[in-house]
């Protein structure tokens, strides 16, 4: 190589986006480096490579085996990298692809820069928050012969302007909000992007990957799913993944469709793609960030006024920050048995811990003769996305009707939904099964009651149990009260003795939620 180049190593992980990404831009402004070289890796405890390199092995979920990561998922992680990679082309730069487990890919890539006469800098990437992670990149960070710089920039409020340590974080979120709120600044504005460095020049090392980096679509997605599912025309998920489709979805929302204005009032709604903001599955892939949602949230409060759907909006991030923490301080403790609690809540030592029983089985695949559960795992099933009152539903009724290992129904949305963020998704669901934040284990949905409250023409039932459609509104919701065979449609695997009071009726008013009104999470925002 005729000419001295040091570079510096940008580790993209769940932060797919080039805006205020705060460890990009320290890469970018690293006076040691000229050059920058982004990399992806493709990490087998994720993804199943198995087609790529056959000596990998399927990735399951720690205790009960489901596999990993569905089609939904992996589809949408593809196309935020193509759309990251199109972006970086912009910027006269690029994605490297690789495939393996992190601690030994990025050793390796810097001892063949190395080999190949390019300086490395150091490496950086973006911390994240949960054991596992964290894990990787501490064993990457004692592999690798540069320095590891890892920046938090994942949350709404920044790290270092919390008014307190995470070991005093509170158990309750509604301390956590109303110390937050007092900040005198409690968001900081979005960091630019500086120039762009150059990719180091061509070397052996960086052309000569044995794996392919095109057309991950018909590389990865074929390994789940030989051939891609249809799209449900009425999905309420209609987006595919990336930055640019991030940033869109945000504007329409916003200064498009007004559709924030009545966020309030629409967020419990079950179908469409209007009734709730659908930022997770981007906020989940990094493709936007929350101070970008705050941000834009401010300018549009500055163009039409003070909007109560804003203030909603922020109160969600507030709790995708909150579980962020949660799992900063309680680390592993998270995924325990009794998680946050420590100790069994009554009933628990009944819980059903086997992914093949029937009644497990019947949840997963949506059988379990309740329609307004059947219905919303069957959407998850098909597009990796139900609503946040369908999810509240689908916990309560696996962990409080079911008496089945709360792990259980974590470990199968982490699997399916598009959207799964590891703290939202174990904070929630061990709150649900009353070990988590708040724990009260007297905390149930009547499921009944929730479908009419929520679906009172059956309209979102019917969508996705088609074996419904011509069953009588009045029984809709209870159809083992009609003369449909259970051969069309199963019997309930369970009945809860409280259904009886709301069996059979078509409900005109909507009810309220069934939780404190501060202190309700989302399974997801």
């Amino acid at each position: 190589m005729a000419k001295s180049v040091t570079t510096a190593i940008f580790w993209f992980r769940n932060d797919l986006r080039l805006h205020d990404n705060v460890p990009l831009v320290a890469s970018l402004t690293d006076q040691t480096s000229t050059h920058l070289l982004p990399i992806y890796i493709f990490d087998p405890r994720y993804i199943d490579l198995t087609r790529i390199i056959p000596s990998f092995t399927s990735p399951k979920t720690r205790h009960y085996s489901i596999p990993r990561t569905s089609y939904h998922r992996l589809k949408f992680l593809i196309e935020s990298i193509d759309d990251l990679k199109s972006s970086l082309l912009k910027h006269n730069s690029s994605l490297i692809i690789r495939y393996g487990r992190p601690e030994d890919v990025i050793p390796a890539l810097v001892r063949g820069l190395q080999g190949d006469g390019v300086k490395v800098s150091g490496v950086y990437c973006m911390k994240e928050v949960c054991s596992e992670e964290r894990d990787i990149e501490r064993r990457v960070a004692e592999r690798v012969s540069v320095p590891l710089v890892s920046r938090h920039g994942g949350s709404m409020v920044a790290m270092e302007d919390l008014p307190f340590g995470v070991q005093d974080l509170s158990d309750v979120y509604t301390v956590f909000r109303k110390r937050v709120e007092s900040l005198p600044q409690m968001v900081r504005p979005c960091i630019p992007l500086p120039h762009f460095k150059p990719l180091p020049p061509a070397s052996p090392h960086l052309t000569s990957s044995p794996h392919p980096s095109k057309n991950l679509t018909s590389t990865l997605l074929p390994v789940i799913h030989p051939t891609p599912p249809p799209v449900p025309p009425h999905t309420s998920h209609p987006f595919v993944g990336g930055e640019t489709s991030a940033l869109s979805r945000l504007n329409n929302y916003l200064f498009e469709t007004h559709a924030v204005s009545t966020y309030k009032q629409t967020r419990n709604g079950l179908m469409g793609d209007a009734y709730s903001t659908k930022f997770s599955s981007f906020l989940a892939h990094g493709n936007i960030s929350p101070r970008k949602i705050y941000e834009e949230l401010k300018r549009y409060e500055a163009v039409y006024g003070e909007c109560e759907g804003a203030y909603w909006v922020v109160f969600e991030l507030l709790w995708r920050d909150y579980f962020r923490l949660i799992s900063l301080k309680y680390t592993t403790v998270l995924f325990h048995p009794y998680s946050l609690r420590g100790t069994p809540p009554p009933n628990a030592t009944t819980w059903s811990k086997s992914a093949t029983s029937p009644h497990a089985v019947a949840f997963m695949e949506g059988r379990t003769g309740v329609p307004f559960v059947d219905a919303g795992v069957r959407e998850m099933l098909q597009t990796g996305y139900t609503s946040n009152r369908t999810r509240q539903n689908l916990a309560s009724f696996l962990t409080k009707d079911l008496f089945i290992d709360w792990r259980l129904g974590a470990e199968f949305f982490e699997s399916w939904l598009v959207d799964y963020d590891c703290s939202s998704n174990y904070g929630n669901w061990s709150y649900a099964a009353g070990i988590g934040n708040d724990p009260r284990e007297e905390r149930k949905f009547n499921v009944i009651k929730q479908a009419w409250d929520y679906d009172k023409n059956g309209d979102y039932v019917r969508m996705w149990l088609p074996e419904l459609e011509g069953v009588d509104k009045a029984v809709v919701h209870t159809p083992w009260k009609s003369v449909l065979p259970a051969s069309v449609y199963p019997r309930p695997i369970v009945m809860a003795k409280e259904w009886d009071r709301h069996s059979g009726r078509g409900l005109e008013k909507r009810g309220g939620d069934e939780r404190k009104k501060e202190n309700k999470p989302r399974i997801k925002k």
